[in-house]
């Protein structure tokens, strides 16, 4: 996890949120076609359920995936300040995304806004 999106960065450990597996196993079980969430606010959703899952999925088993927001400027907010950093600070995404091309119109990385 990167430090520019979590007071926990480095490798995600679901020490603090051991359900976070649960929703995992729902995800992969092709008899589960929609799997919903009653939480509360900061219960490591974003990086616990969202991000590890969309990352193990670019990294072992790719597949077309839509990660839907309300609002459009909500999706952008996801890409900056979370997916694009994950990937930035995560070696086996940033190999599969560059993130130069892959966020080329949300998330640009400050080391490469010089070059752009």
């Amino acid at each position: 996890m990167s430090a520019k999106s979590t007071a926990l960065p480095g490798r995600y450990s679901a020490a603090f949120t051991p359900w976070v597996h649960g929703m995992h196993e729902a995800l992969d079980d092709p008899n589960i076609h929609r799997v919903v969430a009653l939480k509360s606010a900061q219960v490591g959703w974003t990086d616990g359920v969202i991000l590890n899952y969309l990352g193990k999925r670019i990294d072992i088993d790719p597949c077309p995936m839509i990660v839907m927001f309300a609002k459009e400027g909500a999706a952008r907010q996801f890409s900056n300040e979370k997916l694009g950093p994950m990937i930035e600070v995560t070696p086996r995404l940033l190999e599969k995304i560059p993130i130069c091309l892959a966020f080329c119109d949300c998330y640009i990385p400050k080391k490469q806004t010089e070059i752009i």
